[in-house]
């Protein structure tokens, strides 16, 4: 068991990063020789992978590290309207 948790760590990184690098190549498209047509598609791709390999990651990393992510994301936006204010 061990052994499959230290795998799915790295893993689970991975998918993130990969998705990541999928979802910043869609705003190279515009500068992509390609028609509108041949844009949104693969856009629409990309922007689907992308949330397939988030996901991936997430359910592979667990819960504990969707919780951590989520502490990090309201400490910051508190901090945002504090200085807001």
């Amino acid at each position: 068991m061990r052994q499959l948790k230290s795998i799915k760590v790295p893993v689970g990184y991975a998918c993130l990063s990969v998705s990541l690098v999928l979802y910043v190549t869609i705003f190279s498209l515009p500068f992509v020789e390609l028609s509108t047509t041949n844009k949104v598609a693969t856009g629409s791709v990309l922007y689907g992978a992308s949330y397939i390999f988030m996901f991936a990651g997430f359910g592979l990393l667990g819960r504990e590290f969707v919780d951590k992510l989520k502490s990090k994301w309201k400490s910051f936006r508190s901090r945002e309207s504090s200085i807001e204010s």
